[in-house]
């Protein structure tokens, strides 16, 4: 069975819009949708506790770096860590409210960025 003529172009107009849109989605990708601040405004000293600035080179090459609270020696959760990541927008200095939270918690937060 064969489409009719008009019916073929209907649909390779239409294939060729969902290609249109999934190739601008691709290229506009990084800047549409990755929003990273780059200025920090914060260091994590201003939670007033220990932490650790940690650096590393992911597998693809991508530096990565965050922040890791140790819970206080009597916590009873410092035996346990959460892994955070912030999300595309803003930075690693803009979550303090979330790493004082956690803190609260007793748990280690290491902060991703």
């Amino acid at each position: 069975m064969q489409l009719a003529p008009k019916h073929a172009k209907t649909l390779l107009k239409l294939l060729a819009a969902c290609l249109l849109i999934v190739l601008m989605f691709h290229w506009f990708e990084r800047s549409q949708v990755y929003h990273p601040d780059p200025v920090l405004t914060s260091t994590g000293a201003e939670l007033g506790r220990p932490f650790e600035d940690v650096s590393f080179k992911a597998s693809d090459g991508a530096e990565l770096n965050g922040w890791f609270f140790p819970a206080a020696t009597n916590a009873p959760r410092r035996h346990l860590a959460v892994l955070v990541c912030h999300g595309n927008a803003g930075n690693i200095g803009h979550r303090l409210d979330t790493y004082a939270a956690l803190l609260e918690t007793g748990v280690n937060p290491k902060f991703g960025g």
